[in-house]
């Protein structure tokens, strides 16, 4: 491995965490926002319609009531100009509670409530329909016909009731159940990030203890060598750079061994050559 191989070794394991926290909080983020658009697009949605179909069934009940005040003074005309505005609204409660029914994701309960709706508002719109009929032949008869429709408006306010708070605990168990995966997805970011600076920490060392050993090596025999000792022990034991430099350190010493054994073997015969000739 080669000098800048080890420089890079850690800044790429920071690199590489730092993609897996990426990868983590991307992953966080969409599922964050996907638990928000089930709170908001169905949960909330759900609620808001099961609130604004109760109150839209009260305002035609009391619409009723209203009309069975005055209908000894209204023209018939008149009574069935606002018999057919109620059925009217009746009919579009109707519709949407069916196409509420037909959800995928609906519960068995949200749709077994919702069923039940249906059935109480068909029955409360004969029933209604019943008793202005019979309002207009006579009032007393009428009223105690209404007495019908009013129970079956209790019970389907009833149901309406039971629907609502159902959206609302499944509101809250979406809510605690993403506040829960935020604290999940918290601990393991944290984790991450105490396991990137771990790592990368010691990555930097070990891989800055490779670099320098061979290094304060090459220093070592330098100086050995300029000390004029060329018996020192070279041990090359790594192919990188400083390997290659101890290598060069190693063969200049061998260089130099035998640069000066050849100088001494021609002092030795230069000092030979002159005691011949002295003798």
């Amino acid at each position: 491995m080669k000098i800048w191989h080890k420089i890079m070794v850690a800044p790429a394991v920071a690199i590489a965490f730092l993609a897996l926290l990426g990868a983590v909080s991307y992953g966080f983020l969409t599922r964050q926002h996907e638990a928000l658009e089930d709170l908001y697009g169905n949960r909330i949605g759900s609620y808001r319609f099961a609130a604004d179909s109760a109150q839209a069934i009260s305002e035609v009940h009391s619409n009723v009531y209203r009309l069975f005040t005055w209908v000894a003074n209204l023209k018939e005309d008149k009574i069935k100009q606002i018999t057919s505005e109620q059925d009217a609204r009746i009919d579009a409660l109707s519709k949407s509670m069916a196409q509420f029914v037909a959800r995928p994701d609906l519960s068995a309960k949200e749709r077994s409530l919702a069923e039940e709706i249906s059935k109480k508002l068909r029955k409360y719109r004969q029933d209604m329909d019943t008793a202005i009929d019979l309002s207009t032949v006579d009032i007393s008869t009428g009223i105690s016909a209404m007495q019908t429709a009013d129970d079956s408006f209790q019970a389907m306010l009833k149901d309406f009731r039971l629907l609502v708070q159902f959206e609302t605990q499944l509101a809250q168990e979406n809510y605690d159940g993403a506040l829960s995966a935020y604290a999940k997805v918290v601990v393991a970011l944290i984790s991450i990030l105490a396991l990137a600076l771990a790592v990368s920490v010691v990555a930097a060392l070990w891989m800055s203890r490779m670099i320098t050993r061979p290094l304060v090596k090459a220093v070592s025999v330098a100086k050995t060598v300029a000390a004029g000792d060329l018996t020192s022990h070279i041990e090359v034991t790594s192919k990188d750079e400083t390997g290659e430099l101890l290598q060069a350190l190693k063969h200049m010493n061998a260089s130099l061994l035998k640069i000066v054994g050849e100088v001494r073997s021609g002092t030795e015969a230069i000092g030979s050559g002159t005691a011949e000739i002295a003798r």
